[in-house]
């Protein structure tokens, strides 16, 4: 907190983030007797969740308890909850933001990012969680690629001259994010952005389809964090002795346990130099940013969520090549739509490797136009 306001003035909410940064609802054991949980509800629709993981900072930031608030995005969990709480997240390239400290769920595709009412306040709280550090070497890929401040690439005109492409299926067919959808890109053409159908390469649907790493990492990654960081003092130490302490959201014991499993021979075939989640990654990477090449890209869009629900894979482009987005408002649902009126839908820019100035600055005349 003292990092970003010089003052020490803290202008950070706390808040309850869905245990071990797990699934889409923000579920969370803490502080409840043990064998209770209790959900985070969207400030939107208070029947519903605030989605997760980081639905606790997703509600915060929408209640007006903070200004800025940071989660953690290994599948969506940053952008998921900037959705359904009508907010700017940025999910960061793989190395820009380091992941230290942070309790890990799958280190390969782990990152840290924040979360804001605007994309200003969002561009300018990523300012202080940049830089090379020593303790996360991934961090090391940034030098040279960073500027002075993100919020130079805020400018209105941004969207004049851009070349913005979408992949159809992507989009879905859900009537309010289908008509957010085309009303986004009107919007992006009458600011003088050339907004293009592709058709993606070969290979392309294997990037949307390869699985979290959370099954095959997290005992691993877990057990470096306690090794690490945990203070002595804390009891539970390893997944087997924390789902043994009835101290979890109940129903996702077997998982933990299955998890704790992993041995391993199992990691490493999965997440070692040559094992099969790093080499599609790095696949991914490379067929991604080839067809942003291709095609002549400043970005690519499609919509992160549904009202209150997920898009098909989409959450997964970003985290399956470690490439940086930008999510924002593009509307409500309406009682015409017959799906959840009130609801909001995000609009994700999505880009090359370092490339968030870009995005935030596309991100940014979309806002301000709209």
């Amino acid at each position: 907190v003292e990092g970003l306001r010089g003052d020490g003035a803290v202008i950070l909410a706390k808040a309850s983030l869905d245990e071990f940064a797990f699934g889409f609802v923000s579920q969370f054991s803490s502080f409840q007797p043990a064998g209770e949980t209790l959900f985070v509800a969207s400030p939107y629709d208070t029947a519903r969740t605030a989605g997760g993981s980081s639905g606790g900072t997703g509600a915060a930031i929408a209640a007006n308890l903070g200004g800025i608030g940071f989660g953690t995005d290994t599948g969506g969990s940053i952008r998921v909850p900037s959705s359904y709480n009508q907010l700017v997240g940025i999910r960061p390239t793989v190395g820009l933001a380091s992941r230290d400290g942070i309790i890990p769920l799958a280190l390969s595709q782990d990152t840290g990012g924040p979360m804001a009412r605007s994309v200003l306040d969002a561009a300018a709280a990523l300012d202080a969680v940049t830089g090379y550090d020593p303790a996360d070497p991934v961090t090391s890929a940034q030098e040279g690629k960073v500027p002075a401040s993100y919020t130079e690439f805020l400018d209105p005109g941004a969207l004049d001259g851009a070349r913005i492409g979408y992949i159809p299926s992507m989009v879905g067919s859900n009537r309010t994010t289908t008509r957010l959808f085309a009303d986004a890109v009107a919007e992006l053409e009458s600011l003088g952005a050339t907004v293009v159908p592709i058709t993606p390469p070969a290979g392309f649907s294997a990037v949307l389809s390869e699985p979290s790493g959370s099954t095959n990492e997290f005992k691993h990654d877990l057990d470096e964090y306690v090794a690490n960081h945990l203070s002595p003092a804390v009891e539970y130490r390893d997944l087997q002795q924390i789902a043994d302490s009835g101290r979890i959201v109940p129903s996702r014991r077997n998982t933990y346990l299955f998890r704790n499993s992993i041995t391993p021979e199992q990691y490493e075939a999965w997440a070692g130099p040559e094992g099969s989640h790093t080499l599609a990654l790095a696949a991914g990477k490379e067929l991604v940013t080839g067809m942003l090449d291709d095609n002549d890209l400043d970005a690519l869009i499609y919509p992160s969520t549904n009202p209150f629900s997920t898009q098909s894979t989409n959450l997964r482009l970003s985290p399956n090549t470690g490439m940086p987005s930008v999510t924002l408002p593009m509307g409500q649902a309406l009682e015409a739509d017959a799906t959840v009126t009130g609801a909001g839908v995000n609009l994700e820019f999505f880009g090359r490797d370092f490339d968030e100035g870009t995005l935030l600055g596309l991100a940014y005349a979309y806002e301000q136009a709209t």
